[in-house]
């Protein structure tokens, strides 16, 4: 009897109407009338549509993201508007206007916008913003010198060993091989023994863990991934409910967590242990004022052992795939290595920092096949650039890969050719014309790791062999991925000796 006045507002139409309406408006408010933001703007954008904003534009059959955004550059211009779901993002390819918004700008966008949410305690340096951000890059940047990063080179070189006996085995038969998942395992053992000390046998064909762990977090599903970009107030929700990306993390983290409470207990200092995760415990007990926190250190050493494994390792395939199908170049590699080594049994820091053309090398290989192929900012404050209006808040996209493959910039942008490294033609260059790891503050802290891993490994393997094609080889290689670039079908060589 109480609730019938309920019923009787449910049975009047008038009520039903009211309901219909409000629905209506809520759902035009939420969903239709932010897509009017860039046309308020005068700003080009793809053709927009509710709830999935303009992730449907231009999309063809087998088209991936880094190919999207040249379709969409040469379509709607250096400077454009899109959609992630109702929330608007900018374009940016103008190499002027990407100098102000990573550099000169710094200060108006100092963060990375939010991509996969992780628990806020366990935010490595990739993701954390503002004030906490520098705090934690100052301490972490002394564990990244020159002098630091030759005593990883022993480290590194002990795995890279292991691959060379794999090698052995195949070398000079008809056997092609996947170097693209060889090199992943090898750099998941130089990760995880270089980062916090762990042995990993991912080469020797176990069923590793870690590996797997690392794998699931590159990999999170479709879903989650869509939540993360189309509904940001949900990311955090969609990748709990991941639960082997979850899972993975989580491993990860407690891996870490129990190696420094281990190392805590002993008393451990760098001259026990040469890895990064000690590095960085001993600089937080020598910084001045605030240090971190352990949960801190635990996601640096988290977060840099998952930056550092997969676009290490494609970086490393794409530079063999591109050797394989270029010999000249091969040759010539193989040539300067051999000249600078000469009969010496170790291949020393000091060595490897005059091999120039190798530089030039996998400078190339970064162009042609950049592992993280866009930038993401936000707007810290509103601000105006080049006469474009940046909201507060809305996030900044910077197509590296574009850039890369611009022909005005870089004439045959398919063609693989070191020499457009030398340093004459570097410096003739627009200084935001590449930038694999980066531009400015926010450039990527493991930067000289990755590349002492990645010129050492090629060092050594090519002073012993070098890459061939075989009839399994695609040319040209397909590519996926949602943030870094990887060969869809893997990238199958064979190896030989002479």
């Amino acid at each position: 009897m109480q609730f019938s006045w309920l019923w009787q507002l449910c049975a009047n139409s008038y009520f039903w109407y009211s309901v219909i309406a409000i629905g209506a408006i809520w759902l035009y408010r939420s969903f239709v009338a932010p897509l009017q933001f860039f046309k308020r703007l005068g700003v080009p954008t793809p053709p927009a549509y509710p709830i999935v904003g303009t992730l449907l534009a231009d999309m063809e059959k087998d088209t991936a993201n880094h190919q999207l955004q040249q379709i969409q550059i040469k379509k709607y211009g250096s400077v454009y508007g899109m959609f992630l779901g109702s929330r608007p993002a900018y374009m940016v390819a103008d190499l002027d206007m990407i100098k102000q918004i990573l550099i000169k700008d710094f200060s108006k966008c100092p963060n990375r916008a939010a991509m996969l949410n992780i628990p806020q305690k366990e935010e490595g340096i990739v993701t954390l913003r503002d004030e906490r951000w520098k705090h934690v890059r100052t301490i972490l940047n002394p564990t990244f010198t020159t002098s630091k990063m030759k005593h990883m080179l022993p480290i590194m070189t002990d795995s890279i060993h292991i691959l060379l006996k794999k090698m052995e085995k195949i070398v000079d038969t008809d056997q092609s091989i996947d170097i693209a998942e060889w090199l992943k395992l090898l750099s998941m053992e130089i990760i995880a023994a270089s980062a916090f000390g762990t042995k990993c046998d991912a080469q020797s064909g176990a069923n590793d863990r870690l590996l797997q762990s690392a794998s699931a977090i590159f990999h999170p599903s479709a879903f989650s991934v869509f939540v993360c970009f189309m509904i940001p107030s949900l990311g955090k929700l969609a990748m709990t409910m991941d639960r082997s990306f979850t899972n993975g993390y989580n491993y990860v983290v407690n891996v870490v967590k129990s190696i420094i409470r281990e190392r805590n207990q002993q008393g451990v200092t760098e001259a026990n242990y040469k890895d990064l995760l000690q590095l960085m415990i001993d600089a937080n007990r020598n910084s001045t004022g605030k240090g971190l926190t352990d949960d801190e250190i635990v996601a640096q050493a988290s977060a840099f052992m998952l930056a550092g494994y997969e676009t290490t390792s494609s970086c490393l395939a794409f530079t063999a795939y591109l050797l394989a199908i270029n010999p000249a170049i091969q040759e010539q590699l193989r040539q300067e290595i051999n000249d600078i080594c000469n009969d010496e049994e170790d291949i020393t820091y000091e060595m490897i920092s005059k091999m120039t053309y190798l530089d030039m090398v996998i400078n190339e290989s970064l162009r042609i096949f950049p592992p993280g192929y866009i930038l993401i900012r936000e707007a810290k404050v509103d601000f105006q650039c080049n006469g474009y209006t940046f909201p507060k808040g809305v996030p900044i996209y910077i197509p590296v890969y574009a850039t890369h493959h611009n022909p005005e910039i870089w004439p045959e942008p398919e063609k693989f050719d070191p020499q457009r490294f030398t340093k004459e033609a570097v410096e003739a260059r627009h200084s935001c014309a590449f930038m694999p790891f980066g531009i400015g503050p926010r450039s990527c802290i493991g930067m000289r790791f990755a590349l002492v891993e990645v010129k050492l490994s090629l060092a050594k393997i090519l002073r012993r062999f070098k890459f061939l094609t075989s009839p399994e080889t695609e040319v040209p290689l397909q590519l996926t991925g949602i943030t870094n670039l990887a060969p869809k079908n893997g990238i199958r060589l064979r190896v030989s000796s002479n």
